[in-house]
């Protein structure tokens, strides 16, 4: 019973959760590997990188998601009821 286009959003807002926590993890691990935590001041460094790239990430995936689901879109399906 639930309407094609939610379960579609539903969909992609799970698999964009799924990359963001994937390329989280991929992040950390390569700052580790690279950077290490040797003091508190490198570690909170670390940490604010790995947010800030994946905040970035996730702008340019929503965006792109975004674009692609406006073209899949029919013309005049987009509209918003005021």
């Amino acid at each position: 019973g639930l309407p094609a286009p939610l379960a579609h959003v539903v969909d992609t807002t799970y698999r964009l959760i799924g990359l963001l926590i994937d390329s989280a993890r991929t992040l950390r691990h390569s700052h580790d590997l690279r950077l290490g935590h040797r003091t508190a001041r490198a570690a909170i460094s670390s940490v604010g990188t790995q947010f800030a790239s994946v905040f970035v990430l996730s702008v340019r995936r929503a965006r792109a998601i975004d674009d692609a689901m406006s073209m899949l879109a029919e013309r005049g399906q987009t509209a918003v009821l005021a």
